[in-house]
């Protein structure tokens, strides 16, 4: 079923982006209408339940501040789409790295409550002249579209699952995240991820953080609000500990 919804997404948006007259609003409103791979309702039902018993209140996402615009027009596209030369023609998208190494270019990687930070640092060091942007999405697309969870970097190799019991594989060890002192919305490991394949649309983007006020100007010569939030471009509490480790580490 992955591989023929992948095949489909891939032949809608080919389509919607092909046309050089449609205009950029026909496009989004096409995109609208893609169907994504959605989860079993009784899945849905629990992943809602654990969502309010977890109070998880966010997705997080961060990308390059130049990707905003395309996103906040299009939705959340993932780059194996993106790398086909019509979109990349049409959105001009600018990649984090330079290849996948978790080889799941067809999902987009989001976080739980805070971005994978030991990430997000590495890649502004690397790319200093880069201006940044964290995206908040509504976490109750967990409870719609098929999400898999992996509780640290999924380039670790560790097999990521699906539904509520891959949800809860991201809050590992209890006596571990009491004496770190990690809320209960808060992955265990820092780099635990959440990966769709489905396009998540510009509607449930809840907010838009920058790090500084020129980066807010710059989107809102655009038309798109933004608010300047450090915080979300900060290390976790527990930054110390985390420091050369990953939960895969701390399992028997």
């Amino acid at each position: 079923m992955r591989l023929a919804f992948h095949r489909g997404l891939k032949r809608l948006l080919l389509e919607a982006f092909s046309s050089h007259a449609t205009a950029p609003e026909q496009v989004a409103r096409k995109l609208e209408k893609v169907v994504c791979r959605p989860v079993a309702r009784q899945d849905g039902v629990e992943l809602r339940e654990w969502l309010a018993r977890r109070r998880i209140n966010r997705l997080v996402h961060f990308t390059p501040l130049g990707n905003v615009q395309a996103i906040h027009q299009y939705g959340l596209i993932p780059r194996e789409h993106l790398q086909h030369e019509v979109l990349r023609l049409a959105l001009g998208p600018s990649f984090t790295d330079d290849y996948r190494w978790e080889g799941m270019p067809h999902f987009s990687c989001l976080s739980v409550t805070s971005p994978n930070y030991p990430m997000f640092y590495s890649k502004r060091q690397t790319r200093q002249n880069t201006r940044w942007a964290v995206l908040e999405f509504n976490p109750e697309v967990l409870s719609r579209f098929w999400f898999e969870f992996c509780p640290t970097n999924a380039a670790s190799g560790v097999r990521p699952l699906n539904g509520v019991a891959g949800g809860e594989e991201l809050f590992l060890l209890p006596d571990l995240r009491q004496r770190l002192c990690i809320v209960s919305n808060e992955p265990t490991d820092p780099q635990a991820e959440a990966l769709c394949d489905s396009i998540i649309g510009p509607e449930q983007i809840m907010a838009i953080n920058v790090e500084r006020p020129e980066d807010a100007a710059w989107l809102a010569c655009e038309g798109i609000s933004a608010r300047v939030n450090a915080t979300l471009f900060q290390a976790r509490h527990d930054y110390a500990f985390w420091k050369g480790r990953r939960i895969t580490d701390l399992l028997d």
